[in-house]
């Protein structure tokens, strides 16, 4: 909804396919927001990775402080350096949130800049844009960037910027994957929801794991507890205990025809 509210998406809807980041976030912080701070979304932003300690820390003090409906969220806040997908006010400290699904970031050095150590001011990579657009609506004061992604994105952006200089001093940066975003939503403490707040609970984790957010977590405890033994197995249908059908078409294969697969 909030894509369409704000022109993401065309009145045709043609452009669908080029703008699957903005539904997920209009989707996912959208809904959220009905939601107060402390029950959601403050404990998913607490699981942040930053590269120094005492950074998560002063992250995690602010996210603590933050309670009810207090928090401002701007989406596509427009900007010179660019619309990063959401602009969150925490009390007077400003935090942006820049969303990545099927895609990487969008604007990225050269080589060359990249050897030669091109500096925050002057880097084009589009989270040094953003640590721009941040360090300069808080006024030089310590703001936060957080980079969502899946897993594998977060983890080789995380690795190329890490040996860079190319975040604005004041601007502390931030990496969390969907797949720690939606083990939180499954760890929430349901018992302090009421019925239409798990509800909407339900339906975010329904929503990542239908975009294929759920990690794997290990075999079931039935498979586990399954003996094993070094004697031979010998399969036979008595032995099967599942609910699964097999059916099997017989059919002579004859020489010199040709045959055809239909699933």
């Amino acid at each position: 909804m909030l894509a369409d509210i704000h022109n993401k998406l065309s009145t045709t809807g043609s452009n669908l396919s080029n703008r699957l980041e903005d539904l997920l976030t209009g989707n996912f912080f959208g809904t959220i927001r009905y939601l107060p701070f402390e029950a959601a979304l403050g404990h998913i932003l607490k699981k942040a990775i930053f590269e120094q300690d005492d950074e998560h820390v002063q992250w995690s003090n602010l996210i603590e402080k933050e309670r009810g409906f207090d928090a401002v969220f701007e989406f596509w806040p427009k900007h010179h350096e660019g619309e990063i997908d959401l602009q969150l006010q925490l009390g007077g400290t400003f935090a942006g949130i820049e969303v990545k699904y099927l895609s990487g970031l969008s604007s990225e050095d050269d080589g060359d800049a990249v050897d030669l150590q091109i500096d925050y001011k002057e880097s084009r990579n589009q989270l040094a844009r953003y640590a721009r657009m941040l360090a300069e609506i808080s006024e030089g004061k310590t703001a936060y960037l957080i980079f969502l992604a899946p897993f594998v994105t977060m983890k080789s952006v995380q690795e190329a910027i890490r040996s860079r200089s190319i975040i604005e001093p004041c601007v502390h940066l931030g990496f969390l994957s969907w797949e720690d975003v939606l083990e939180t939503l499954n760890e929430l403490p349901f018992g302090d929801l009421d019925l239409g707040r798990k509800q909407i609970v339900q339906d975010l984790q329904e929503l990542l794991r239908k975009k294929g957010f759920e990690r794997f977590t290990g075999f079931s405890q039935r498979l586990l507890a399954q003996e094993v033994s070094d004697e031979h197995y010998q399969f036979s249908p008595e032995s099967l205990n599942n609910t699964v059908s097999w059916s099997w078409n017989t059919q002579t294969i004859k020489e010199e025809e040709h045959y055809v697969f239909n699933a």
